[in-house]
């Protein structure tokens, strides 16, 4: 038998806002890592490309990865009124993974009901759960986060929460309930974006 899987190499970007060039750099650097979690605003609706046009492109750079990428929705990722054509990716949205062993879970943009995800180990969400560093908008001034999802916190088993939303967080991680919240942030440099390099450590029980 092979030696056991007792760690997970993660790399979380948030809002890329159908910046290509974002895309190409993950592209560049995806053989690091076992996992991408994208936590929403995948799209931008100001951008000169149509929706359709943005989700083929979407579609087609998805098919070209090497290992599973997790994707949940963003306020920006709406065409014609609906996130629905999410639902159909690979690893898409509102739905849980098995993925190595893990419970992974994306919750859509419009989640007010976190009970299908409390017993994941990794959920995304695209709103961090308000009252916290990590949705603290600092260009905004105010806290941008879910209220919904700040109330489930004591009810979640995972041991990630990935998210996204405000820009530029007042902390990039912070940990309430025992659970590690993670926002990288969304103002990006011209060619790489922010993003965090988590490496997750499987329970004894379940190591691959």
């Amino acid at each position: 038998m092979g030696r056991k899987l007792q760690k997970l190499e993660i790399l979380h970007v948030t809002d890329l806002h159908y910046q290509k060039k974002l895309y190409r750099w993950i592209a560049k650097v995806e053989d690091r890592f076992d996992l991408i979690c994208l936590t929403g605003d995948l799209l931008d609706e100001r951008a000169n490309d149509a929706g359709k046009k943005q989700i083929r492109y979407l579609k087609r750079w998805l098919a070209k990865r090497k290992m599973p990428v997790m994707i949940c929705s963003g306020n920006h990722d709406y065409v014609k009124e609906s996130i629905d054509w999410m639902k159909d990716l690979p690893y898409g949205d509102g739905q849980i993974h098995p993925i190595l062993g893990l419970k992974i879970a994306s919750a859509p943009e419009d989640c007010r009901d976190f009970r299908p995800y409390y017993d994941c180990d990794i959920l995304l969400h695209h709103y961090p759960p308000k009252g916290t560093p990590t949705a603290f908008h600092r260009k905004k001034g105010k806290d941008v986060g879910s209220k919904w999802l700040a109330q489930e916190l004591p009810n979640l088993r995972c041991q990630l929460l990935l998210t996204g939303h405000a820009h530029r967080p007042l902390l990039p991680i912070f940990v309430r309930h025992g659970i590690k919240i993670y926002n990288s942030g969304g103002d990006h440099a011209p060619k790489q974006p922010k993003y965090s390099h988590i490496t997750y450590y499987f329970p004894k029980n379940k190591r691959c």
